[in-house]
């Protein structure tokens, strides 16, 4: 798409250096255009421009609202518009309805975009007959693709060829998991725009679906072609190569893409790249390096090292798992998921005193059966099965399961308490019969045998059996009698 003269304008100016003045319409049409088809970053230095030329204009503070909401500030971006807000101003309505929906107050944001769409929507006027889709945009953005698609669906009867509509609902269905029409209507996108990024990439996505893998390469392909510096294509294509086994394939596009995308989705590129190399052992250091590279691409966030902790996980490097976990567990204390990974980690690098200490924290944040299975396990690392016996019980208060009676049977064996290792089990047996003779094979063979041999396995399937047999005799009678009952 050809950029509008004031754009090639501006960006003539900024490379010249030295002042710029443009007024705030032009500048207005600038940031839009960059919303749309640019970066963030250039975005930003327009609304800074405006700011320094035009501090009081209504413009600049809508642009600051829109880029606020763009940034999910929305109640930043609220407080800002309540301070120039004109109900008689659909644009305002519609920044408000945004907003609103944004902070999850759905049902203030519907009754004010129903009452805009009613009052306002006017099809003889070039701006306010695309009200609908300006609706639709802010509650997809708000990501509520169903509200938004009525919008965009009512946006397309008045324009029926109009390509930000069309993408919309292209777009929306594709969030809602909504298949069907959706290659006609990439088809359609592409007729109109042959250079469309999210069509073609659309029609790859359902292509592969199909199993049609070489036309939806081919679509892939386009795609990249169009928006070299975008990460989806690349991603859309490597995961159905790694599906056909196209292992180095995928390694290659993975590789293409680290050069050519830069933006924050850069980290999870390499972490892509860092689980393809991984799988060799031989390549393992250089796949470490990739999870160390994704930390350079991104902001260091809770997401961000999480990230990278289930990479350093996957890769066997439990000490760089363990140094972003304690990073994450920095920027975001007392988080249940966080310290649950950081017990789980310290325990493959058999620090388990530290292990117990981080479980005593979750439990002192939120008493769980999980959360006192989780410690248990960790004293029998320690070999203090006397207290993991009481932490399993613990659980078990909370919430029976087998798993937990069988480590209370384990706890018993080493404790020397057969009759209880007895009682455990069968309560575990009772729970999940199956389950609980496979683990419990695992954890004491040599018991498990002897409990075979002596036939205690045989007489506990006779008694299940039996218990079944029963229920369903009481069951029987239970009907029968409610059946002759409603005969009289």
């Amino acid at each position: 798409m050809d950029k509008p003269d004031i754009v090639e304008h501006y960006e003539q100016m900024k490379a010249a250096g030295g002042g710029m003045y443009f007024d705030p319409v032009e500048l207005d049409e600038i940031f839009h255009y960059y919303i749309e088809h640019g970066t963030g970053q250039d975005a930003t230095e327009v609304l800074d421009l405006a700011k320094s030329l035009h501090p009081e204009d209504e413009v600049t503070k809508r642009m600051t609202v829109e880029y606020l909401l763009n940034e999910d500030e929305a109640a930043e971006a609220l407080t800002l518009l309540d301070t120039f807000f004109d109900e008689r101003a659909s644009f305002h309505c519609i920044l408000r309805s945004a907003a609103l929906a944004k902070l999850g107050r759905l049902s203030e944001a519907m009754e004010l975009a129903r009452l805009v769409s009613t009052e306002y929507e006017d099809e003889n006027d070039e701006d306010e007959s695309y009200i609908s889709y300006d609706l639709g945009l802010g509650f997809m953005n708000a990501g509520e693709y169903a509200i938004a698609l009525c919008y965009f669906e009512d946006s397309r009867k008045r324009h029926p060829e109009d390509i930000k509509t069309l993408t919309g609902i292209l777009y929306c269905n594709n969030q809602l998991g909504i298949r069907e029409g959706q290659e006609e209507l990439a088809d359609r996108i592409i007729k109109i725009d042959p250079f469309h990024y999210e069509a073609w990439l659309t029609k790859g996505n359902l292509l592969a679906l199909k199993d049609k893998f070489a036309e939806a390469y081919d679509a892939f392909d386009y795609a990249i072609a169009i928006m070299p510096d975008e990460a989806d294509a690349y991603i859309h294509k490597c995961n159905i190569l790694q599906y056909e086994n196209k292992t180095k394939e995928a390694e290659e596009v993975l590789k293409e893409a680290v050069s050519k995308v830069n933006d924050t989705t850069n980290a999870h590129l390499h972490i892509m790249l860092a689980h393809i190399i991984g799988r060799t052992k031989k390549n393992k250091n250089k796949a470490i390096k990739h999870v160390w590279k994704s930390l350079e691409c991104a902001p260091l966030n809770v997401q961000t090292l999480m990230q990278a902790s289930f990479a350093f996980k996957d890769l066997g490097a439990y000490t760089e798992q363990l140094t972003m976990l304690r990073a994450a567990n920095e920027k975001k204390p007392k988080d249940l998921d966080i310290l649950s990974n950081m017990v789980e980690a310290y325990n493959c690098v058999g620090l388990f005193e530290d292990a117990t200490d981080i479980c005593e924290e979750i439990i002192n944040i939120e008493e769980s059966a999980a959360g006192y299975a989780m410690w248990g396990s960790c004293l029998i690392s320690l070999s203090n099965y006397g207290e993991a016996y009481r932490k399993f019980k613990k659980a078990n208060e909370i919430e029976p399961m087998w798993q937990t009676y069988l480590l209370m049977a384990a706890c018993d064996i080493e404790l020397n308490r057969f009759a209880e290792m007895e009682k455990n089990f069968r309560l575990a047996y009772s729970l999940n019969p199956d389950g609980a003779i496979e683990l419990f094979d695992k954890i004491s063979p040599d018991i498990m045998q002897q409990m075979n041999e002596n036939g205690f396995l045989k007489r506990l399937h006779n008694s299940r059996e039996r218990a079944i047999r029963k229920e369903e005799f009481e069951n029987y009678v239970k009907a029968e009698v409610e059946r002759r009952l409603s005969n009289k």
